[in-house]
């Protein structure tokens, strides 16, 4: 539901959530695609406290900041699955006798626990 007072604020209620989500909705400069951020809950967060909040990030955005950025970055920065898979496996098929054992070591021992985390 998008709101009649102030342009660009969503308020979405899905099937699978418990509660309605606040969103701002913009255009990125950068790609010129349509972006949303989330700014919080309905209960916990009011109209007009989502309105206050969605006024001040659209005043962000027309100053040139991408509140979504941080955001991407850390989703560009890639997981260690992705890594030994991309990086490391390759490199070492070609370098190491024993990469058969490393791939085998990661897979049993490595990857349920740390695979999903995200390498800083």
């Amino acid at each position: 539901m998008c709101d009649a007072q102030h342009r660009g604020l969503v308020l979405e209620l899905r099937r699978t959530s418990a509660s309605p989500t606040w969103y701002v909705r913009y255009k990125s400069r950068d790609t010129g695609k349509t972006r949303y951020v989330r700014l919080g809950h309905f209960p916990d967060m009011s109209l007009t406290d989502a309105r206050a909040r969605a006024k001040d990030v659209q005043a962000e955005i027309l100053l040139g900041a991408d509140p979504r950025a941080e955001d991407d970055a850390k989703k560009a920065v890639p997981t260690l699955s992705e890594f030994m898979e991309t990086m490391y496996f390759p490199h070492v098929r070609t370098r190491k006798r024993t990469a058969a054992k490393d791939e085998e070591y990661y897979r049993l021992r490595l990857e349920a626990a740390f695979g999903h985390k995200r390498l800083r």
